[in-house]
């Protein structure tokens, strides 16, 4: 069996595990043995505009995922199967983070995605929809849209304090995750089969990875193991 193999394997174990009790997220199609595409539900609170202009609240989404044979050494192709009106978000593409690592799980992957849909996560500086950033600058103090965790670990956890940014010269605050891909902690640490470095972002510590190099399987440590 080819580390490829091995590591499709992986996230679909996870996705399964991870997906089978998830009050937000659910799968309602795959495709492959093991699975190479996805398609992932969203009953999280996100945006649309419509033909009009106007821009609505639409409670579920769906998102397909494929896994293309350069995958994992690059990340996966992501697209919308329903409209969203979204910095990041194009009707061609998700931009899912310009620091992709092999050793991400497909699960961080769908995650993050809802994140975005969310509007826990955004980026206005570097778009695919212009429009939709001028948007967000706009109406800052109404995201994010849907504030409940979506990491089940985080379900008991407080909300996120306000984060101060600035606008106009001045520095003032909003519920909004701003930036969270560049500024929320990652963890580092090495593979116990073949010691390769490794590195994920802090929120997926725990979750299993599947390590690119030698296809050993292992969990995302709680601290930074090596630097």
């Amino acid at each position: 069996m080819n580390l490829r193999v091995r590591r499709l394997e992986a996230d679909w174990a996870a996705v399964q595990s991870v997906l089978s009790d998830h009050p937000k997220i659910r799968l309602v199609g795959k495709a492959g043995t093991p699975p190479q595409r996805y398609h992932i539900e969203y009953n999280i609170k996100g945006l649309e505009q419509k033909a009009d202009g106007s821009i609505i609240v639409k409670d579920k989404h769906l998102v397909e995922i494929t896994l293309l044979r350069s995958y994992p050494c690059l990340p996966p192709f992501c697209r919308m199967l329903s409209p969203v009106y979204h910095p990041n978000i194009a009707p061609h593409a998700i931009c899912i983070g310009d620091h992709w690592a092999a050793g991400e799980s497909l699960v961080q992957i769908i995650i993050q995605i809802g994140e975005m849909i969310a509007f826990q996560r955004y980026n206005i500086k570097s778009p695919l929809n212009g429009q939709a950033a001028k948007w967000v600058e706009e109406n800052m103090t109404s995201l994010p849209t849907d504030k409940s965790p979506l990491l089940l670990s985080d379900y008991q956890a407080p909300p996120a304090s306000d984060r101060a940014i600035e606008k106009g010269g001045k520095k003032i605050q909003h519920p909004a995750t701003k930036l969270k891909e560049y500024t929320e902690p990652v963890i580092v640490f090495r593979c116990s089969a073949c010691n390769t470095k490794l590195s994920a972002k802090q929120k997926y510590s725990g979750l299993p990875v599947t390590c690119p190099k030698c296809g050993a399987d292992s969990k995302i440590p709680y601290r930074v193991e090596e630097s």
